[in-house]
């Protein structure tokens, strides 16, 4: 499922959120793990977790300068073969400001998996 070189030249953050299944795909695609400070991607599976809450409040994050995505990218990446197929844009992860909004995120996320 996972090519070798799918993330190769890539580094990523992972949120204490994020499960071993997507660490372990991004590993085999030959992704690097990097502080959240020098990643190229923020991965969190829950906008309610401390560590996430702590990027969403940054001023980095108001700024607009740092984007969290869900790691469901990282599971449609694989599937696909390719991050260019994938819009990441369709998975980023909101601030937990709002339950409601965080549900409704997750369940577009699953419909547009569906297409």
């Amino acid at each position: 499922m996972t090519r070798t070189n799918l993330f190769a030249g890539l580094s990523a953050w992972f949120s204490t959120s994020v499960g071993e299944e997507a660490r372990q795909i991004w590993a085999a695609g030959r992704g690097n793990v990097a502080r959240e400070s020098e990643a190229n991607f923020l991965f969190s599976d829950e906008s309610s977790a401390a560590d996430t809450i702590k990027i969403h409040k940054s001023d980095e994050y108001q700024r607009g300068e740092l984007t969290v995505f869900t790691s469901q990218w990282i599971n449609d990446v694989a599937v696909a073969g390719d991050s260019h197929l994938v819009a990441i844009g369709l998975y980023v992860l909101v601030p937990s400001f709002d339950k409601q909004l965080d549900r409704m995120q997750w369940q577009l996320v699953k419909w547009v998996t569906l297409l």
